[in-house]
């Protein structure tokens, strides 16, 4: 979500098994600010990695549960009082309607395929492939 696309993704073609390999044993490679136009700080970057370490005893979170998480350099700006107390407004408020099924919070877009995996365009995949 921080910069428009999973951290792991397949080839086009590739069968739906073939993400969770490269989950389990691929490391992330971060878009190049020049390459992609896409910039992360540091913290947002070890934020990442921490958070999705294959070890989970390693992961940040692991020890001291949301604690870890939120005590990272990454949320130094964050204020967790403010969050507690409700004091941020949100963006956006989504519609909440009784009906259990009601979709219209979603892209219609979204509904009209069934969606296995994510996959990344054959341009950006080129792209990072030649980092």
């Amino acid at each position: 979500m921080i910069v428009g696309f999973a951290p792991f993704y397949a080839k086009a073609g590739q069968d739906p098994d073939s993400i969770f390999r490269i989950i389990r044993k691929k490391k992330i490679i971060f878009p190049d600010p020049v390459l992609h136009g896409i910039y992360m700080s540091d913290d947002c970057k070890d934020f990442i990695t921490k958070i999705t370490q294959k070890d989970f005893k390693k992961r940040l979170g692991h020890e001291n549960d949301v604690e870890d998480i939120i005590t990272h350099p990454w949320f130094k700006e964050f204020n967790r009082r403010a969050f507690e107390a409700k004091k941020y407004t949100p963006e956006f408020i989504p519609k909440v309607s009784a009906n259990a099924l009601d979709d219209s919070n979603f892209d219609p877009d979204i509904n009209k395929n069934e969606i296995d995996f994510s996959v990344l365009p054959k341009e950006a995949y080129k792209k990072i492939a030649e980092q």
